[in-house]
């Protein structure tokens, strides 16, 4: 348990990092068009890798899932990457978080 723990601790700071260059990035982006842009996470998932993502929207449109299931995968994917990525690291973080023992206020 103390493992899996330690690998959401780090997935999770993985994933925040890489969210805040995705959020750098559109900031970059959005001054140099002059105006706010973020691109989603489809997007910047098919700039990175193309054919994966080819594949994945393959796999999510063949699936048989309920309506309620389908919009929120395509709710998901068309948010901003940093969102989506910096959303998942936190749960990790907040999964993998360690319990202090000591949970008393000391007054002196």
């Amino acid at each position: 348990m103390k493992f899996i723990k330690f690998l959401l601790r780090i997935m999770g700071t993985w994933f925040l990092g890489i969210a805040v260059v995705f959020l750098i990035r559109d900031i970059i982006l959005s001054q140099n068009l002059g105006a706010i842009s973020f691109l989603s996470f489809s997007q910047t998932w098919n700039d990175l890798h193309s054919s994966s993502w080819l594949a994945i929207s393959n796999f999510l449109s063949n699936l048989s899932w309920p309506n309620t299931l389908n919009d929120i995968s395509l709710f998901i994917i068309s948010l901003p990457a940093w969102v989506v990525l910096g959303v998942l690291g936190t749960i990790m973080l907040f999964v993998g978080r360690k319990k202090s023992g000591n949970n008393t206020i000391e007054i002196n």
